[in-house]
């Protein structure tokens, strides 16, 4: 929770109206999913997959319900491999076309 409320400093210094979050109840989903995974881990790459889930619903960045909840979910499950692996995915490393096997 302490990570929560340094969050919320941070998201209030950069001008996000904390009033708002108080009465918004997809913030409130979050922040209680979230910290119900971060307590059962000490894995500190979830910590932060977790603060950034947070931090998108803060400031409007939101997806549907169904995805998010599967996806705060995915967070508990992985392990940091899996988390590598993606992250692998989402930005590929530039192979030089002299490697190239095409």
């Amino acid at each position: 929770m302490a990570q929560v409320g340094e969050l919320l400093e941070e998201l209030s210094s950069k001008g996000v109206d904390l009033k708002t979050l108080q009465d918004n109840s997809e913030f409130i989903t979050v922040v209680m999913h979230a910290s119900q995974i971060a307590v059962r881990n000490h894995h500190e790459f979830k910590k932060e997959a977790l603060r950034n889930a947070i931090r998108n619903v803060a400031i409007g960045q939101t997806i549907d319900d169904a995805i998010r909840h599967v996806f705060l979910d995915l967070i508990d499950t992985f392990a940091e491999l899996h988390v590598r692996i993606l992250r692998l995915y989402q930005a590929p490393p530039q192979v030089p076309a002299s490697l190239s096997v095409v």
